[in-house]
């Protein structure tokens, strides 16, 4: 069996929240937001992307994890445009701080 491994940054606290159980529910995460209707996800990213500063910041002041994906997860994640990935962290790690995907 193929894995697939996808890592992105995410604040300190955030694994630590979930323990053990944070690949699972970070995949579970990550499922549901590529779900999303492209033209929802782009615009969310999009406005995400107009805020430099707190992007930047959230940069500065965070760690990267990896997690494994099932492939359909993977080719979804892999086929976003570059510049939508930075704001997808951040996007992410916010779903992931907050609890979930609600």
């Amino acid at each position: 069996m193929k894995k697939y491994v996808v890592s992105f940054p995410v604040w300190p606290i955030v694994p630590a929240m979930y323990g053990r159980a944070f690949h699972d529910r970070a995949k579970e995460v990550i499922k549901c937001i590529l779900s999303r209707s492209k033209v929802d996800l782009k615009r969310e990213l999009e406005a995400i992307n107009e805020n430099k500063d707190e992007l930047d910041a959230f940069y500065k002041n965070s760690v990267r994890v990896a997690v494994y994906l099932d492939e359909d997860s993977y080719h979804k994640w892999r086929i976003l445009p570059r510049k939508y990935k930075r704001a997808l962290h951040y996007f992410l790690a916010k779903k992931l701080s907050e609890g979930g995907v609600k």
